[in-house]
Protein backbone atom coordinates (compact mmCIF):
# COMPACT_ATOMS: atom_id res chain seq x y z
CA UNK A 1 0.00 0.00 0.00
CA UNK A 2 2.71 2.38 0.55
CA UNK A 3 4.50 1.22 -2.70
CA UNK A 4 0.89 2.31 -4.23
CA UNK A 5 1.29 5.85 -2.37
CA UNK A 6 4.86 6.84 -3.22
CA UNK A 7 4.77 5.78 -7.04
CA UNK A 8 1.59 7.56 -7.75
CA UNK A 9 3.59 10.71 -5.78
CA UNK A 10 1.96 11.51 -3.12
CA UNK A 11 2.52 11.72 1.21
CA UNK A 12 0.53 10.95 3.49
CA UNK A 13 -0.87 13.81 4.67
CA UNK A 14 -2.15 14.60 1.00
CA UNK A 15 -3.81 11.31 0.91
CA UNK A 16 -5.22 11.80 4.53
CA UNK A 17 -6.45 15.40 3.29
CA UNK A 18 -8.54 13.54 0.48
CA UNK A 19 -10.02 10.87 2.21
CA UNK A 20 -10.93 12.79 5.33
CA UNK A 21 -8.62 11.20 7.86
CA UNK A 22 -5.44 11.47 9.57
CA UNK A 23 -2.11 11.02 8.26
CA UNK A 24 -1.19 8.65 10.99
CA UNK A 25 -4.11 6.40 10.01
CA UNK A 26 -2.79 6.23 6.70
CA UNK A 27 0.76 5.29 7.61
CA UNK A 28 -1.26 2.43 10.06
CA UNK A 29 -3.26 1.02 7.13
CA UNK A 30 0.55 0.86 5.03
CA UNK A 31 2.17 -0.41 8.55
CA UNK A 32 -0.48 -3.22 8.82
CA UNK A 33 -1.51 -2.06 12.18
CA UNK A 34 -4.82 -1.21 11.01
CA UNK A 35 -7.21 -2.32 8.21
CA UNK A 36 -9.09 -0.28 6.19
CA UNK A 37 -12.42 -1.16 4.80
CA UNK A 38 -13.32 -2.34 1.37
CA UNK A 39 -14.80 1.52 0.86
CA UNK A 40 -11.26 3.00 2.28
CA UNK A 41 -9.74 0.48 -0.26
CA UNK A 42 -11.65 1.70 -3.08
CA UNK A 43 -11.19 5.38 -2.21
CA UNK A 44 -7.75 4.55 -2.71
CA UNK A 45 -7.72 3.09 -5.66
CA UNK A 46 -9.33 5.94 -6.95
CA UNK A 47 -6.77 8.29 -5.87
CA UNK A 48 -3.82 6.36 -6.81
CA UNK A 49 -5.53 5.05 -10.03
CA UNK A 50 -4.28 1.46 -9.67
CA UNK A 51 -6.83 -1.35 -9.94
CA UNK A 52 -8.10 -2.41 -7.10
CA UNK A 53 -6.28 -5.99 -7.27
CA UNK A 54 -2.88 -4.29 -6.93
CA UNK A 55 -3.60 -3.66 -2.95
CA UNK A 56 -3.62 -8.02 -2.96
CA UNK A 57 -0.47 -8.19 -4.30
CA UNK A 58 2.07 -10.27 -2.00
CA UNK A 59 5.58 -7.90 -3.57
CA UNK A 60 5.26 -4.55 -5.25
CA UNK A 61 5.18 -4.73 -9.01
CA UNK A 62 8.68 -3.73 -11.13
CA UNK A 63 7.89 -0.38 -12.04
CA UNK A 64 8.96 0.80 -15.96
CA UNK A 65 12.22 2.31 -16.59
CA UNK A 66 12.30 6.07 -15.90
CA UNK A 67 12.08 8.57 -19.29
CA UNK A 68 14.47 8.71 -21.32
CA UNK A 69 14.87 11.95 -21.97
CA UNK A 70 13.20 14.47 -19.96
CA UNK A 71 12.61 18.38 -20.35
CA UNK A 72 12.01 20.39 -17.70
CA UNK A 73 12.18 24.24 -17.13
CA UNK A 74 15.18 25.73 -15.25
CA UNK A 75 13.36 25.78 -11.98
CA UNK A 76 12.13 22.54 -11.40
CA UNK A 77 12.26 20.96 -8.28
CA UNK A 78 12.88 17.79 -9.21
CA UNK A 79 10.24 16.47 -7.24
CA UNK A 80 7.02 15.79 -9.97
CA UNK A 81 3.58 15.91 -9.20
CA UNK A 82 0.89 13.10 -8.94
CA UNK A 83 -0.22 14.14 -12.34
CA UNK A 84 3.35 13.56 -14.14
CA UNK A 85 4.15 10.27 -12.44
CA UNK A 86 0.65 9.06 -13.43
CA UNK A 87 1.19 10.38 -17.75
CA UNK A 88 4.83 8.39 -17.15
CA UNK A 89 2.33 5.60 -16.38
CA UNK A 90 0.06 6.00 -19.15
CA UNK A 91 2.73 6.42 -21.66
CA UNK A 92 4.08 3.40 -20.57
CA UNK A 93 0.75 1.47 -20.83
CA UNK A 94 -0.32 2.76 -24.26
CA UNK A 95 3.26 1.72 -25.40
CA UNK A 96 2.56 -1.25 -24.30
CA UNK A 97 -0.24 -2.31 -25.64
CA UNK A 98 0.82 -0.77 -29.05
CA UNK A 99 3.64 -3.45 -28.82
CA UNK A 100 1.14 -6.36 -28.53
CA UNK A 101 -0.83 -4.74 -31.19
CA UNK A 102 2.57 -4.78 -33.24
CA UNK A 103 3.33 -9.01 -31.88
CA UNK A 104 -0.35 -9.92 -33.02
CA UNK A 105 -0.14 -8.01 -36.35
CA UNK A 106 3.65 -9.68 -36.69
CA UNK A 107 4.35 -6.13 -37.63
CA UNK A 108 7.78 -4.64 -37.57
CA UNK A 109 7.63 -1.18 -35.50
CA UNK A 110 11.17 0.23 -35.06
CA UNK A 111 11.83 3.69 -34.66
CA UNK A 112 13.70 4.81 -37.91
CA UNK A 113 15.61 7.94 -36.76
CA UNK A 114 19.41 8.54 -37.70
CA UNK A 115 22.51 8.07 -35.98
CA UNK A 116 24.85 11.27 -35.03
CA UNK A 117 27.97 12.13 -32.77
CA UNK A 118 28.79 14.96 -31.30
CA UNK A 119 31.91 15.52 -34.29
CA UNK A 120 28.86 15.81 -36.27
CA UNK A 121 28.23 19.44 -38.37
CA UNK A 122 25.08 20.22 -36.51
CA UNK A 123 23.08 22.09 -39.96
CA UNK A 124 24.18 18.75 -42.12
CA UNK A 125 22.01 16.46 -38.91
CA UNK A 126 18.84 18.70 -39.77
CA UNK A 127 19.36 18.90 -43.03
CA UNK A 128 19.65 15.29 -43.44
CA UNK A 129 16.57 14.58 -40.82
CA UNK A 130 14.44 17.31 -42.46
CA UNK A 131 14.67 15.30 -46.02
CA UNK A 132 14.07 12.04 -44.00
CA UNK A 133 10.95 13.63 -42.04
CA UNK A 134 9.79 15.29 -46.28
CA UNK A 135 9.27 18.52 -44.84
CA UNK A 136 11.12 21.43 -46.67
CA UNK A 137 11.70 24.58 -45.18
CA UNK A 138 9.17 26.07 -48.02
CA UNK A 139 6.77 23.63 -46.41
CA UNK A 140 7.32 24.87 -43.45
CA UNK A 141 7.10 28.54 -43.98
CA UNK A 142 3.57 27.67 -45.93
CA UNK A 143 2.07 26.94 -42.72
CA UNK A 144 -0.64 29.05 -41.83
CA UNK A 145 -1.04 28.73 -37.90
CA UNK A 146 0.96 26.58 -35.35
CA UNK A 147 -1.95 23.96 -35.16
CA UNK A 148 -0.46 22.90 -38.53
CA UNK A 149 2.84 22.62 -37.58
CA UNK A 150 2.31 20.88 -35.05
CA UNK A 151 0.38 18.28 -36.45
CA UNK A 152 2.72 17.94 -39.26
CA UNK A 153 5.67 17.65 -37.46
CA UNK A 154 3.73 15.00 -35.56
CA UNK A 155 2.42 13.07 -38.36
CA UNK A 156 5.94 13.26 -39.65
CA UNK A 157 7.83 11.86 -36.23
CA UNK A 158 4.96 9.35 -36.04
CA UNK A 159 5.37 8.10 -40.02
CA UNK A 160 8.95 7.18 -38.27
CA UNK A 161 7.18 4.68 -35.82
CA UNK A 162 7.47 7.05 -32.98
CA UNK A 163 4.59 7.96 -31.45
CA UNK A 164 3.89 10.94 -30.31
CA UNK A 165 1.27 11.81 -27.29
CA UNK A 166 -0.31 14.50 -25.89
CA UNK A 167 -0.97 14.60 -21.98
CA UNK A 168 -1.88 17.45 -19.41
CA UNK A 169 1.04 17.89 -16.42
CA UNK A 170 2.13 21.04 -14.85
CA UNK A 171 4.54 23.02 -16.59
CA UNK A 172 6.27 23.50 -13.77
CA UNK A 173 7.35 19.63 -14.44
CA UNK A 174 8.29 19.01 -17.63
CA UNK A 175 7.37 20.28 -21.56
CA UNK A 176 7.71 16.96 -22.25
CA UNK A 177 9.84 13.60 -22.54
CA UNK A 178 10.59 10.24 -24.02
CA UNK A 179 10.55 6.73 -23.48
CA UNK A 180 10.55 2.98 -24.45
CA UNK A 181 8.51 0.10 -23.83
CA UNK A 182 9.18 -3.21 -25.42
CA UNK A 183 10.73 -2.03 -28.16
CA UNK A 184 8.25 0.56 -29.03
CA UNK A 185 9.12 4.94 -28.50
CA UNK A 186 7.03 7.63 -27.14
CA UNK A 187 7.10 11.07 -27.34
CA UNK A 188 5.19 12.62 -24.72
CA UNK A 189 4.18 16.05 -25.06
CA UNK A 190 2.84 18.85 -22.67
CA UNK A 191 -0.68 19.83 -23.48
CA UNK A 192 -0.70 22.47 -20.86
CA UNK A 193 2.15 24.30 -23.11
CA UNK A 194 1.18 26.74 -25.96
CA UNK A 195 1.77 25.03 -29.64
CA UNK A 196 4.80 26.73 -30.56
CA UNK A 197 6.13 25.51 -27.08
CA UNK A 198 5.07 21.85 -27.73
CA UNK A 199 6.83 22.30 -31.01
CA UNK A 200 9.91 23.45 -29.65
CA UNK A 201 9.77 20.83 -27.09
CA UNK A 202 9.36 18.01 -30.43
CA UNK A 203 12.42 19.52 -31.64
CA UNK A 204 14.64 19.13 -28.40
CA UNK A 205 13.15 15.59 -26.96
CA UNK A 206 15.70 12.70 -27.71
CA UNK A 207 13.72 9.72 -28.87
CA UNK A 208 14.97 6.76 -26.76
CA UNK A 209 16.64 5.30 -29.43
CA UNK A 210 19.02 7.86 -29.54
CA UNK A 211 19.24 9.48 -26.13
CA UNK A 212 22.12 8.48 -24.52
CA UNK A 213 22.18 5.62 -21.61
CA UNK A 214 22.53 7.95 -18.34
CA UNK A 215 23.82 4.82 -16.57
CA UNK A 216 27.02 4.39 -19.05
CA UNK A 217 27.90 8.20 -19.76
CA UNK A 218 29.84 10.58 -17.61
CA UNK A 219 28.04 13.90 -16.80
CA UNK A 220 30.49 16.04 -18.40
CA UNK A 221 29.51 13.63 -22.23
CA UNK A 222 26.04 13.97 -21.37
CA UNK A 223 26.42 17.64 -20.77
CA UNK A 224 28.36 17.83 -24.56
CA UNK A 225 25.38 16.19 -25.67
CA UNK A 226 22.96 18.64 -24.40
CA UNK A 227 25.01 21.23 -25.62
CA UNK A 228 24.77 19.85 -29.01
CA UNK A 229 21.31 19.17 -29.49
CA UNK A 230 21.08 22.74 -28.87
CA UNK A 231 22.75 23.93 -31.70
Amino acid sequence: MEWARRSAGFSAEAVAKKLGTSAEAVLAWESGHRQPTLITLEKLSACYKRPLAAFFLPNPPIEPSPPTDFRSLPDQSGKLSPETLLAIRRAHRLASVAAELKKDLSREFTAKIGQATLEDDTEVVALNERQRLGIEVEMQIAWKDPSEALQTWRNAIERRDILVFQFRVPMKDTRGFSLSEQGVSVIVLNAADARHGRIYALSRIRPPALAPARNLQSRQRLVQWSRWMRR
